[in-house]
């Protein structure tokens, strides 16, 4: 008999972590060949191949404008947000590179089939979910589903949890799942029993992530240096990234004792710079201002105050800050739950997640049920007026799996096609919302009569994806709408982009797809299939710009990455330290040589 492994990836912003489930039903992490828990999301696209994890960050640090990092946070868009060597790449490329060494490395472990579950965050639309599903088919990554985060690190502490917390069988008790990854911040409220858990709000910052805390960090830190040892030393790219890299440090550091210092030595000259919890903590009092406003969002949308939680799950590097532990503790009254490592509990849960899928016909598994975090419509033109004609099918909030058919009327007569645009956001303002596909309704009867009713039904499942289909009453015309982003690299060329990814192809064969994308990606299209063979739908696509920056602050957005707050850090230094460049091709200014740097992040 052929065996199966329950896999699930933890695919964070920067780090990503396996999980498998052993024979005895509990989940394990699963290390890689270098003995680690978790491998850097980061790829370099060398001359003769692509290096994936802890090399790709060694080798950035003196060629970032081959480094790709940060990636999850490009997902849903054309391209990823820098070019690469002077290569425009589509995200789910890169973060296919990354997916395929998780898959050698199962492959190395396990024989046999893999179900796999990767964990997302429950922020994502249906264009972000669809393009990491995307990911995985590039990786050669079949069997592939996805569940939110938050539900994963819950599923990872039932998992743990004693009895005692869950209660009586037929007891509910409300959780707050917090998750502070590199990226975003999500704040989750859960519940849970011994049947199931269900989502019953979430909210989110997708721009306030752990990377906020370090950047704010190594501002302050780059004032010292430039008080201590002059501000010319900051226009040195060496000492800018150590900069970076002891505020990371510092910050894990400062989670378990009072203080930590750097030591630098320019020339003759020693500097120490000390950095204390009190400091650090005064120093981002606003960050944590914008978290306890993400988690008031989830509690005011559960219709719950924070002394009816009864416990709160911590997720995510960042959550184990002090001072995020002190407002949870002072806002509860109690101290945040501890059964499992927060930096394993998403990947773990995932685990578990593709066992329930594995074995769904065996013993009792405790039901999910999700929450969808963002509303869904339909927008139509009415023919005579040319009038934008917008409706929601489903609200933010409303649990899932859930099941909408609806009776739409389009009014003129003699039609020969109709276009159902198919969003997902905020239905009153346009900036906040995502077309996610187009369907079109083709050969009509020429004898339709005015305003005949067209039935809508859509279905969302727990794990966000969305399945729609469209038909004229009465008529053969139906269509199921396939929805494929206009953005996404093209069907014709997707082979070619998988080829590349599973033989780790270095940078010029990047180079020659780009040129492909370029030539044949004016016109993407949006629907694949439909009842009646037809051209799809298209959609005009503007050529990506030319990204221009300078070798620092290429460092600074892809080494950490900190793209974010690249700005911010720069600005600290001399203004104009290197020539914009476009690619590697321009020249730049050389920053002022250094002569001894040393420094001993001693934590």
């Amino acid at each position: 008999m052929a065996t199966r492994t329950a896999i699930g990836v933890d695919l964070g912003a920067t780090n990503v972590v396996v999980s498998w489930v052993n024979s005895r039903g509990e989940t394990e992490i699963l290390l890689n060949s270098e003995g680690k828990a978790s491998m850097p999301a980061a790829v370099y696209l060398a001359d003769d191949r692509t290096i994936v994890g802890e090399e790709a960050l060694l080798r950035g640090r003196r060629h970032p404008e081959r480094l790709a990092a940060h990636i999850k946070a490009d997902l849903g868009s054309r391209w990823y947000h820098s070019a690469i060597g002077g290569v425009h790449v589509p995200p789910e490329a890169l973060q296919a590179c990354i997916l395929r060494q998780l898959r050698l490395e199962w492959d190395r472990k396990f024989l046999g089939s893999k179900v796999v579950t990767i964990a997302v965050p429950a922020i994502f639309n249906d264009v972000q979910r669809r393009a990491t599903i995307e990911a995985a088919r590039l990786a050669g990554i079949t069997n592939v589903e996805i569940i939110d985060e938050p539900l994963a690190a819950a599923l990872a502490y039932a998992e743990k949890i004693p009895q005692s917390f869950v209660g009586e069988e037929q007891s509910l008790r409300k959780i707050l799942v917090l998750n502070m990854g590199g990226q975003a911040t999500e704040a989750s409220v859960l519940s849970l029993n011994f049947h199931g858990l269900s989502a019953l709000a979430t909210e989110g910052d997708p721009q306030l992530g752990g990377h906020d805390w370090d950047l704010c960090l190594a501002r302050r830190v780059a004032e010292e240096v430039s008080q201590l040892a002059g501000r010319k030393w900051l226009m040195n790219p060496g000492l800018r990234f150590r900069i970076l890299e002891f505020s990371q440090k510092a910050k894990l550091a400062l989670s378990s004792r009072p203080a930590t210092h750097l030591t630098l030595q320019v020339g003759e000259r020693t500097h120490k710079i000390e950095v204390t919890r009190e400091k650090f903590n005064a120093a981002m009092s606003e960050l944590v201002t914008r978290v306890e406003l993400v988690i008031q969002g989830a509690l005011s949308a559960a219709h719950l105050d924070w002394h009816q939680l009864d416990g709160t799950l911590l997720v995510g590097g960042a959550s184990q800050l002090p001072a995020i532990r002190e407002l949870l503790e002072q806002r509860t009254g109690r101290l945040p739950e501890a059964w499992i490592s927060p930096y394993e509990a998403v990947a773990r849960g995932a685990a578990r997640h593709a066992f329930q899928r594995l074995h769904s016909t065996m013993a009792p598994m405790p039901a999910i049920h999700s929450q969808c975090t963002h509303s869904l419509g339909v927008e139509w033109e009415e023919p005579i007026t040319k009038q934008k004609m917008r409706k929601t099918l489903i609200r933010r909030g409303t649990p899932l799996p859930t099941e909408v058919t609806r009776e739409l009327i389009m009014r003129g007569a003699q039609r020969k096609s109709i276009v159902l645009s198919l969003w997902q956001g905020d239905a009153e303002n346009a900036q906040h919302r995502t077309l996610i596909g187009r369907a079109v309704l083709e050969d009509l009867p020429a004898d339709l009569a005015e305003d005949w009713p067209i039935d809508l039904k859509l279905e969302m499942g727990i794990n966000g994806r969305i399945a729609v289909d469209a038909s004229v009453r009465y008529t053969k015309c139906i269509v199921h709408l396939v929805m494929q982003r206009p953005d996404f690299v093209s069907a014709t060329h997707f082979n070619l982009w998988q080829q590349i990814v599973e033989s780790l192809s270095g940078l010029p064969a990047y180079v020659e797809a780009g040129k492909l994308e370029d030539i044949g990606g004016k016109k993407i299209p949006v629907v694949i299939t439909s009842s009646h063979p037809a051209e799809a739908s298209v959609q005009e696509d503007s050529e990506p710009q030319a990204v221009e920056e300078n070798r620092l602050l290429a460092l600074l957005r892809r080494l950490m990455p900190f793209h974010r707050g690249a700005t911010q850090l720069a600005s600290t230094s001399e203004a104009a330290v290197a020539a914009p460049v476009s690619g590697d091709q321009s020249a730049r200014r050389t920053p002022p040589a250094l002569e001894v740097i040393e420094m001993h992040d001693e934590l």
